[in-house]
């Protein structure tokens, strides 16, 4: 059986906060461009943050599949360009839709 150490765990807080700090710039970033261009007329701290942390739970799940092939340089951009785009997965991923199919299918 395998038991998470102390080192393990800070390694995951430290991988934690990394791509959430780099995905959080990406976000923000692509928010004060869609500002600059008009497309929106503020920006949005909600969609920053749900885009953020979006995006660091889908590279910490994939972070395995990408280390063993790439380095961490190619990670932290991943999570940068994860982190512009986040909100946008978020929501095709999260319709309300297949969210309310699942529901019927799993509470028949």
């Amino acid at each position: 059986m395998y038991t998470l150490d102390y080192n393990d765990l800070i390694n995951l807080v430290l991988n934690v906060c990394l791509y959430f700090m780099v995905a959080t710039l990406g976000a923000f970033i692509k928010d004060v461009y869609n500002s600059i261009t008009k497309k929106d007329e503020v920006i949005r701290v909600k969609r920053i943050l749900v885009g953020s942390i979006f995006a660091t739970f889908v590279l910490l799940a994939i972070e395995d599949y990408i280390l063993s092939k790439q380095t961490i340089n190619i990670v932290i951009f991943i999570s940068f360009i994860m982190g512009g785009i986040g909100f946008e997965l978020f929501g095709k991923w999260v319709n309300l839709d297949i969210v309310e199919r699942y529901i019927k299918s799993r509470f028949k």
